[in-house]
């Protein structure tokens, strides 16, 4: 696994060198091969992130939670952090950890049926990540900004 994660490091945009590698971003498993061989089962993901407010000494940013629920067991498959605004990288790499190596007691790895991205993910990283997705029988859908905003309200938190 240290192997594959110091490939990851060395594969990144320079711009995300500095980076703690959270997970699977999608170029390690398109590479992998990983994915057909996960059974596909009847769940939904969600992934979404957040901030706390803790700002990082070294550069100012601010650091970010970035989390995977599955709907069905109601528990976070996969959690990841970085400092600064998360990436698409940081998306799948979240993602594709709950399905690959999920946390433990969270359940078996395995595709869900389906993955609703937050809105602030925005379209771009819904772009990037639906056709790999829907390539291996997972449905995903960008939460629209209506969504986001009744969710906000009903939980009394910004969209």
């Amino acid at each position: 696994e240290k192997l594959v994660m110091n490939a990851i490091k060395q594969s990144l945009p320079e711009e995300l060198s500095d980076r703690d590698v959270v997970g699977y971003p999608m170029h390690v498993v398109k590479q992998l091969g990983l994915l057909p061989s996960l059974p596909l089962r009847p769940d939904g993901f969600v992934v979404s992130y957040s901030t706390f407010g803790q700002m990082d000494s070294s550069t100012g940013h601010l650091f970010y939670c970035i989390a995977c629920m599955s709907n069905r067991t109601e528990q976070a498959r996969a959690i990841g952090s970085c400092s600064g605004l998360p990436t698409a990288s940081d998306c799948e790499s979240v993602l594709f950890a709950a399905m690959i190596k999920p946390m433990k007691g969270t359940g078996e790895p395995m595709r869900p049926s389906h993955v609703l991205l937050a809105h602030r993910w925005g379209a771009k990283t819904y772009e990037t990540l639906r056709p790999f997705l829907m390539e291996h029988g997972i449905d995903v859908r960008l939460e629209t900004e209506a969504e986001a905003r009744r969710s906000a309200a009903l939980h009394d938190v910004d969209p």
